[in-house]
């Protein structure tokens, strides 16, 4: 009876063995498939060798003309690259996709760069200082660019201005966030437009509404406004602001840059340091 039992047990035992081995195989497959899945991403966060992580970052530069200056843009600073003719947002492209030369002509593009060392995301050690940014102390901007058929011509900033300086007055109480009048002291060099009055139902000042922004002016010697930035008055560490200028007359571009509130007093180093880079794309047509 025992021997009965000794060999009724063997298979059973090489069963289990042969579920397992299955099992291993199918848990295999299943993280090859997710690490595929995931692709470059899992690599930036750092699961291949040295060189593979090397090989991430080969050479993508996208040749072109941006606002009429030919550029060279490195891949970590080309994202999202539109061009003259490119189908607008829900359309499709009508006819074959052109073959991009160093002539062709970008629409727009982004980039997000970190202040004050200007760095893109050109490795994983800066994708990972990307993704573990804060945004109390967040130090990494969104800067976007247009141009081409996305850029009349100069003097747009200027423009926009005006339509803000145009709203000085208080008749329409409803709409009071359309409403902007200028305070007589400047922040940080920049001339201020806040939202006027009180919600007499609240008893709060329009300023402080969380929906609220302040408007903010920087002008030429002609009196014209080279720099608008738009902030939210939201009393929050990661309050945003809005900051556009334009690349006139070195080149046909206006740019938009994003960042927290908190840095605003360095709107002038992050506008400079903003041109340089961008203008530091182009190149010597004789190369």
């Amino acid at each position: 009876m025992d021997s009965v039992l000794k060999k009724s047990k063997v298979p059973r035992k090489g069963r289990w063995i042969i579920v397992l081995l299955v099992l291993m195989i199918l848990c295999m497959g299943y993280v090859a498939w997710r690490l595929a899945r995931v692709g470059n991403n899992a690599f930036a966060a750092g699961f291949q060798p040295p060189e593979m992580a090397a090989a991430q970052y080969t050479d993508r530069t996208v040749r072109a003309n941006l606002g009429g200056v030919p550029v060279a843009i490195p891949p970590y600073f080309a994202e999202y690259v539109e061009y003259d003719g490119d189908p607008g947002w829900g359309e499709n492209r009508k006819g074959p996709k052109p073959v991009r030369t160093p002539d062709s002509k970008i629409r727009s593009f982004g980039f997000d760069v970190r202040y004050p060392d200007m760095v893109g995301k050109s490795t994983p050690e800066l994708w990972d200082d990307y993704r573990k940014r804060r945004l109390a102390t967040d130090q990494w901007i969104r800067v976007g660019l247009s141009s081409g058929e996305d850029y009349k011509n100069a003097g747009g900033i200027n423009r926009m201005a005006q339509g803000v300086q145009n709203r000085s007055s208080e008749s329409d109480a409803k709409h009071w966030w359309n409403i902007y009048e200028k305070l007589k002291e400047d922040e940080h060099g920049l001339e201020v437009y806040a939202h006027p009055g009180m919600n007499t139902e609240t008893g709060k000042f329009h300023r402080e509404h969380e929906n609220a922004k302040d408007i903010f002016f920087k002008k030429n010697n002609e009196d014209q406004v080279t720099t608008y930035i738009s902030c939210s008055n939201r009393e929050i560490p990661s309050a945003p602001c809005t900051h556009h200028f334009e690349l006139d007359p070195e080149m046909h571009a206006s740019v938009t840059v994003s960042y927290r509130r908190g840095l605003l007093p360095e709107w002038q180093q992050i506008q400079e340091k903003v041109k340089k880079t961008v203008l530091g794309f182009a190149v010597n047509e004789q190369k």
